[in-house]
């Protein structure tokens, strides 16, 4: 029992001075507030679960569709490579055709006619 629990004070109750029963009647009227809190907390738990979007594939089929990407990558990264180093190869041979077409022009003063 409280230690004032035969005192009454104001028509309180006999336990008005009891610390202990004072905030279990304080929390007893907050109650209500924290119900409708929790309802609302509920709520939108249930509504973020909603907005969930399901994946269609499994992790382990995307992983090999990505494997699959970067293996293409790769291999079209290889073949540009392979085609700029023949561009370049042509172009030094275009480049080696006109200086050679060059130094077989006629100059002024070769040709007699």
């Amino acid at each position: 029992m409280c230690g004032g629990a035969r005192r009454r004070r104001g028509g309180q109750g006999p336990y008005t001075s009891c610390p202990k029963i004072r905030r279990a009647v304080e929390a007893g009227a907050k109650i209500p507030a924290l119900e409708e809190k929790i309802a609302t907390l509920q709520l939108e738990a249930e509504v973020q679960r909603g907005s969930l979007v399901q994946i269609a594939s499994p992790s382990s089929q995307l992983t090999r569709t990505l494997e699959s990407c970067e293996r293409e990558r790769r291999a079209l990264d290889r073949a540009r490579t392979e085609l700029a180093e023949e561009l370049a190869r042509k172009e030094a041979a275009l480049s080696a055709f006109t200086e050679l077409d060059r130094s077989f022009e006629p100059r002024a003063g070769d040709w007699t006619t």
